[in-house]
């Protein structure tokens, strides 16, 4: 190594104190992929960390998310599913949002693996009205 791009070194620096808090909340929870917006370019690198989108199903139980799943035919483990996306009952789901909320998650922008049923679309939308 024979150069060190002091600005690119801070920048990137600055990236990962974005990072952070978001990998505080998915510490040893997420087995999957990060896919980052924004304005991702060398100079700036300031991705996008106020929206979370991803796969969401509330059940009244845990037992009915694993049923589900299992008749969904994936192939995955349950505890892999539940950790990587937002699965579970009304509980464990606010607990989620509110872990995420916590480190300054504004936007959720759900895909409601049971449609066309609005089940768990109706029961995010009760979560979410105590944050309105």
């Amino acid at each position: 190594m024979n150069q060190v791009d002091i600005a690119q070194t801070f920048t990137l620096l600055n990236m990962f104190k974005k990072l952070a808090p978001i990998a505080g909340v998915i510490n040893g929870k997420l087995n999957s992929t990060i896919q980052l917006s924004g304005n991702l370019d060398a100079i700036k690198m300031t991705p996008d960390l106020k929206t979370i989108s991803g796969e969401i199903l509330i059940r009244d139980t845990e037992q009915e998310c694993r049923e589900f799943q299992i008749a969904s035919g994936r192939g995955d483990q349950f505890e892999t599913w539940q950790n990587s996306n937002i699965v579970g009952t009304p509980d464990q789901v606010a607990e989620k949002i509110e872990q995420y909320i916590k480190v300054g998650c504004t936007g959720f922008i759900p895909w409601c693996v049971d449609y066309p049923s609005t089940h768990t679309m109706d029961e995010f939308a009760k979560i979410m009205a105590k944050y309105r």
